[in-house]
């Protein structure tokens, strides 16, 4: 996108990254590199007919100005980065450090601009939406924690456009979300809440289903307490907090824990 104030242009871009990329700042510097390239080539066809033999061999005249760019790098993978932010951090430049800062004098140096979104601080900063989607992003690998904070924001998340439902599927990367066939759904606006609910008891019930066969398999009594322990096992299995077994399973947090203890 273009950003304009009074007389300055700029290109502001975004790649979105799952995973760390060990040779982001390469892979920037090349794509910012292009775009440069092609305002050139893009100047080159707008040439009065005279031009000086310095600015025709250049292909770019004294007065030219190219459009800055600014790319950022918007990360919402689950571990925390640990790649290069610099061109220089990807050198090998040995061990002596009085020899490494002096090649680093004339090694050109690339930096990229990175948004770790799981771990960003003071997300009150941010405009609304922002704050809010972060603050969802920050959650989403608690399923219980997921949905307490969707509830607590549902005034938002129930009424969602299209664009918004895709690109939050997308960050959650869930599958199912991407699935549901919300292109045939008449509504302007699509609840997110009862979606994640949805997927949600499935998931539930899908763990209990687990739980039971496990139990039936190996042999264990079709008692109650057999039955929680497989159930608690599997649903631990599938991630869901103890807080969330907790209350399917209508036990405290400190008996579901000692039974995973026990079944651990």
């Amino acid at each position: 996108m273009n950003w304009q104030d009074q007389a300055v242009l700029m290109l502001l871009a975004v790649e979105s990254q799952t995973a760390i990329h060990y040779a982001a700042p390469l892979k920037v510097m090349l794509y910012d590199s292009m775009e440069y390239a092609e305002q050139v080539r893009v100047k080159w066809k707008e040439r009065p007919p005279r031009l000086s033999s310095a600015e025709f061999l250049s292909r770019f005249q004294k007065n030219d100005k190219l459009i800055p760019v600014i790319t950022l790098i918007f990360y919402y993978g689950t571990e925390e980065w640990d790649g290069p932010l610099e061109l220089h951090q990807m050198f090998d430049l040995g061990t002596e450090k009085n020899h490494a800062e002096l090649m680093k004098k004339y090694l050109p140096n690339y930096h990229i601009n990175l948004v770790d979104v799981r771990r960003l601080k003071n997300l009150e900063s941010f405009q609304s939406d922002l704050q809010i989607i972060f603050g969802m992003l920050q959650c989403s690998q608690d399923k219980y924690a997921l949905r307490t904070y969707v509830a607590n924001h549902k005034d938002y998340f129930q009424k969602l456009d299209l664009e918004t439902y895709h690109a939050l599927g997308a960050f959650l990367n869930s599958r199912q979300l991407m699935e549901i066939n919300v292109e045939k759904n008449e509504r302007e606006e699509l609840d997110m809440c009862k979606a994640l609910e949805d997927i949600y008891n499935d998931g539930v019930q899908a763990g209990m289903e687990v739980g039971i066969e496990q139990g039936r398999q190996s042999g264990i009594a079709e008692g109650e307490t057999a039955l929680k322990k497989d159930v608690a096992f599997q649903m631990q299995k599938l991630g869901y907090s103890l807080d969330a077994i907790a209350a399917v399973l209508r036990e405290s947090v400190d008996g579901i824990s000692r039974i995973l203890a026990v079944v651990g």
